[in-house]
This record gives structure tokens, C-alpha cells and sequence, in this order.
């Protein structure tokens, strides 16, 4: 039995110089070690703070089977990858940056939805009146099939066809388009 490991037991017991001389024993290593893991002496220094801090609250069962070092650099390494996982869910931003990049992506998707909007309407202006017809009536103004057809004195199944067709055309035209860029 290691001389930590006695300290401990002994702090178990209600000793609570044990726990002091402990903590001396360690402190200095646990957050080198720490640091390791979090990149920042002070945090490092708040882990090791939380390492023991668990040692007083939750008094977890040291088995003997490793060293208690070992059984204490666990803790901390535990510790230390959950701060780590709670930092990448929340990673921030500082408020002005968040700002600007907010503007710059509303000007850059409104750039992007200009130019994809006159890329489709070069490829309608280039397909027959038919399509361009059922197409506008669907997609820009929203009219259901059955609605389109009595608009254009045809049958549903007619225009469902006409709609499967220009959006093919419509499809190779985008293609054609891009592949030209």
C-alpha cells in the first residue's frame, strides 16, 4: 500500500488532514497532466480542483488494483474529456463576428439565390410555350394539377404528362448550363 493510497483510506476514516497532505502530494502533477488534455493552465487548475472535490463528494471506491495515483489521474482524465466534449457542443463565437458572418452569408445566399434564379429563367425562356406554361403554373404560382388543367381546357393526366416532360427538359437545359460554365 502506497502512502496516497493510505492518505485516502485514512480521509475515508474521517481524517481530514489526510485529504489535505494529499492534495499536496498531487495537485502539482495532476494539472500538468491535465493540461495535457485541456491546453489551459487554468482550467487545468479547475479540473484538478474538481478531481478532489469529487474525492470529497462522491468518496468513489479505490479496488487497489492499480496504483492511486493512477486511480486519481483517471478521474481527472474523465473529468477533462467531458469539459472537452461540452466545449465542441458549444463552441462560441464572439457576438460581432457571429454579426458579420450572419451578414455575410445572407449577402452571399442572396447573391446565390439571385443568380440560380436567372440561371432558371434563361432555361424556361428556352422551352417550348407548353412547358414553360404548366411549369410557371405549378411551381410559381402554385396551382395543383386539376387546377392547371381546367385553366388550360386540359385533362389532369394531360398536364401531370406535359409537367413530367418539361421538368426533364427543363432538367437537361440547367445541365446544359452549367456544363457551359
Amino acid at each position: 500500500m502506497d502512502q496516497s493510497e493510505t492518505l485516502y483510506r485514512q480521509f475515508l476514516a474521517g481524517d481530514e488532514a489526510a485529504l489535505a497532505q494529499l492534495i499536496d502530494a498531487h495537485k502539482v502533477g495532476l494539472t500538468l497532466f491535465l493540461a495535457g488534455y485541456v491546453k489551459n493552465e487554468v482550467a487545468a487548475e479547475e479540473l484538478m480542483e474538481d478531481v478532489f472535490v469529487r474525492l470529497v463528494v462522491k468518496r468513489p471506491h479505490f479496488s487497489g488494483k492499480s496504483s492511486f495515483k493512477t486511480f486519481l489521474y483517471a478521474i481527472g482524465r474523465n473529468l477533462a474529456l467531458d469539459r472537452l466534449r461540452r466545449e465542441k457542443r458549444r463552441r462560441t463565437v464572439p457576438l460581432e463576428s457571429a454579426e458579420n458572418l450572419a451578414a455575410l452569408q445572407s449577402a452571399e445566399e442572396a447573391y446565390l439565390k439571385e443568380e440560380s434564379e436567372r440561371n432558371l429563367h434563361r432555361a424556361m425562356e428556352r422551352l417550348k410555350e407548353p412547358d414553360r406554361e404548366v411549369l410557371y403554373l405549378r411551381y410559381f404560382e402554385a396551382l395543383p394539377p386539376g387546377e392547371i388543367a381546367s385553366l388550360l381546357h386540359k385533362r389532369k393526366k394531360q398536364v401531370e404528362s406535359r409537367l413530367y416532360h418539361a421538368k426533364k427538359a427543363l432538367k437537361a437545359i440547367l445541365e446544359e448550363q452549367e456544363e457551359a460554365r
